[in-house]
């Protein structure tokens, strides 16, 4: 049997809820879930003395709920990476703006959950590539097609594919063209900060104003400038 390589933590009020997750997570032996809780009260002392690398995190339970609790987490050092879980998809925006990682909806489906699985993998190994992508500080390296660019993430509004290229617009209005094909920077932008939601386009997550599910668009907004962008259900869920 495989040793595992990330441990796990599960919050949430309903048991069978928690058992259901549990007997899926089995056939993810990279992972072991080594606490379980009905309630936020005793788990950030469980999280402090386990460093879990990953926490799946319910949001409507008794006394603190899991919005308030993902709030809570960003204050220590090295906070586990969060899955909610839930539901309401109606929690889903304010997750992702209190740094949620990913989704599920109750009842989490085995196909879900092994695609959060992945990407969690995949966000592991990235902490470990040396690319022409790279944070220094809190400075994001690009090279441009002509010159070499240092961002902030807060000066990339989203991005855009252009075939084999990527238009990256910033929050003043100037564009970027890079020769790094959007596929690889998803893979190598912080995923905190920077969604995908298509095969066009990622997004800066701190200036999404709203999801219209009636257009299928994600709504961003930086000053006076306002931008919508079509979504893909794979990626917004």
């Amino acid at each position: 049997m495989p040793i595992p390589k990330h441990t796990a933590i599960i919050i949430d009020d309903e048991p069978d809820a928690i058992a259901q997750l549990k007997k899926l997570l089995t056939e993810h032996p990279q992972i072991k879930v080594v606490e379980t809780f009905q309630s936020t009260d005793k788990a950030l002392i469980s999280i402090l003395k386990n460093k879990p690398g990953l926490l799946f995190l319910d949001v409507e339970m008794p006394g603190q709920d899991g919005i308030d609790f993902l709030k809570d987490l960003q204050q220590i050092e090295n906070p586990p990476t969060v899955v909610m879980v839930t539901a309401f998809e109606s929690y889903m925006l304010e997750a992702f703006r209190n740094h949620a990682f990913d989704y599920l909806l109750k009842p989490v489906g085995r196909e879900e959950l092994k695609k959060v699985i992945e990407r969690f993998e995949n966000q592991q190994s990235k902490q470990n590539i040396k690319g022409l992508l790279s944070e220094l500080g809190n400075k994001i390296r690009i090279p441009g097609v002509y010159e070499t660019w240092f961002l902030s993430p807060g000066q990339i509004f989203y991005l855009q594919a252009d075939g084999r290229y990527t238009d990256i617009i910033l929050t003043d209005g100037k564009q970027i063209k890079t020769s790094i094909n959007l596929g690889k920077l998803d893979e190598m932008l912080p995923d905190k900060t920077f969604k995908r939601i298509s095969k066009s386009n990622i997004i800066n997550a701190s200036y999404l104003q709203k999801l219209d599910h009636r257009k299928k668009a994600c709504v961003l907004q930086v000053g006076e400038k306002k931008v919508e962008l079509g979504f893909s259900r794979r990626y917004i869920n």
